[in-house]
């Protein structure tokens, strides 16, 4: 509840002339979020960076639009798709490039193949996770024969609980939550499926910052300063989940070792525009994606 109330406080701050005091990343209550909770309160470049904690996507992605946020750690796809409608939104960094699996409580399904006449369920229709998803079901030869759902996360747990579904396609800490403490099965993670497709290479781009291009241009030294910050973070996650599980397992509201579980099988990476641009590229060329991004889509840092 403070963190939800610092966030409101902050947007008025930020629509009252204050923003060149703070830096405003509002970010999901997820494993993935964790390098940028952990840079709260840093000053960088003069700004002190805020990471209010959100649970409405499209809410906050109107809040970014809007202006009472300058850039949010969201799902990858909203970007895209906003830039191919001709938005005013751009990539700042990818620095998740798979944070989820597919689980299971019948320990008899092994591979995707074996979900045939089966049923799945998944986060968002054209999300991140249903893209992939689609993409991995055409080149098995399974489109038609895999039925599959469309749930919020939460309600996607409780959907695999009660056996309403046979599977589900979820984000980290959910998996290892059910992994950990309702003896479920990780048939696998997104990035071990996408590897089969994508040469060997598991990345696939899943959680990104993103920001207006209007703002990102004006502010282009300060972003420039704030990766080169953020990227530090990521690699101390990397080097000690445990330690970074520890810390955040209250924020989270989960144990300790769901989230150093979760943590391990989330794949942080944070390449430099020229190699984000080729993985964005491949990815959207392998889920079938054929309009254009803006030529400035990806912030050069």
């Amino acid at each position: 509840m403070k963190r939800v109330l610092a966030f409101l406080s902050l947007s008025v701050l930020l629509t009252t002339g204050a923003c060149a005091q703070t830096f405003l990343i509002p970010a999901a209550k997820t494993v993935s979020s964790i390098p940028l909770l952990a840079l709260e309160g840093r000053s960088i470049a003069g700004s002190t960076l805020s990471t209010p904690l959100f649970d409405d996507h499209p809410l906050a992605l109107a809040e970014l639009i809007g202006g009472k946020s300058q850039v949010l750690l969201t799902g990858s796809t909203l970007a895209v798709k906003n830039s191919q409608a001709g938005g005013p939104l751009v990539q700042i960094a990818t620095p998740v490039w798979d944070v989820s699996g597919l689980v299971t409580l019948n320990p008899e399904l092994k591979t995707l193949e074996d979900f045939a006449g089966k049923s799945l369920v998944a986060p968002l229709a054209g999300g991140p996770l249903d893209l992939q998803l689609q993409a991995l079901l055409r080149a098995k030869g399974l489109v038609g024969k895999v039925k599959v759902d469309y749930a919020e996360p939460a309600q996607a747990v409780a959907m695999l609980l009660q056996k309403k579904v046979d599977g589900a396609c979820l984000p980290e800490p959910l998996v290892s939550r059910l992994v950990l403490l309702n003896g479920a099965v990780e048939v696998f993670t997104f990035a071990e499926a996408w590897a089969g497709l994508n040469n060997g290479d598991g990345r696939a781009p899943q959680v990104s910052l993103i920001a207006r291009r209007d703002w990102t241009a004006a502010h282009s030294d300060f972003l420039r300063a704030f990766l080169t910050v953020y990227r530090q973070s990521v690699a101390a996650v990397k080097a000690d989940p445990k330690a970074y599980a520890v810390r955040f397992a209250p924020i989270l509201g989960l144990p300790a070792a769901v989230v150093e579980r979760g943590l391990a099988r989330t794949l942080f990476d944070m390449p430099n525009p020229a190699e984000t641009a080729r993985l964005y590229q491949t990815y959207l060329s392998l889920v079938g994606e054929t309009k254009p991004l803006a030529d400035d889509f990806f912030f050069q840092d």
